[in-house]
């Protein structure tokens, strides 16, 4: 927190925009040497919010109603990519951002970066796994090994039990009262 507070004091970065993924809301700050595109991810949007619990969205100021976490994720131009944690809400992620390939990763940074905070905040957790729905409202939580068969029951049960796809690969759960809740998935099956 105090490295981030210096940072921004020192003119050194300032707000672009957030991103709203995994009930978490990501406030992006650089400098004016990073030179980026935000029509760059919009433009992914689609694609991208299929593969991240709870989607995407981009805002370009910081949501003030939400009753979401917000963390901060300061930008840093450097040739070597790394991640550095100040603490559960403040992060600087250093990396080649003239390279569009770089930069087109940084909604599945922001997501993973919120994690810790999602879970002291939200009592959310990020699982491996795939999940189905009756149409009740009950839920199926298919956990498994890599490779093991999540993707293909979680198929054959919206294909022949007729159970809606909450989500495969990527389970987004909540803990209350002693019950996991499973709050989103990813929507994409790579078969």
């Amino acid at each position: 927190m105090i490295e981030t507070q210096r940072t921004l004091e020192q003119g050194e970065s300032k707000y672009r925009y957030s991103l709203i993924t995994g009930f978490t809301c990501v406030n992006i700050l650089s400098s004016d040497r990073i030179v980026f595109n935000p029509a760059d991810i919009l433009r992914l949007q689609n694609h991208i919010g299929r593969r991240l619990p709870g989607g995407i969205s981009m805002v370009d100021q910081i949501p003030q109603a939400k009753n979401y976490p917000i963390i901060d994720l300061i930008l840093e131009d450097k040739p070597e990519a790394s991640l550095e944690m100040y603490d559960s809400k403040h992060f600087k992620l250093s990396g080649p951002f003239q390279r569009q390939e770089f930069y087109s990763r940084l909604p599945y940074i922001a997501y993973n970066a919120a994690e810790k905070s999602r879970q002291e905040a939200l009592n959310m957790s990020s699982l491996h796994a795939a999940a189905v729905a009756t149409r009740d409202g009950r839920s199926l939580l298919i956990l498994g090994d890599k490779g093991s068969g999540k993707t293909l029951l979680s198929l054959v049960c919206g294909l022949y039990c007729n159970l809606g796809l909450i989500g495969n690969d990527l389970i987004l759960t909540e803990g209350q009262r002693g019950q996991v809740f499973i709050k989103a998935g990813t929507q994409i099956f790579d078969v």
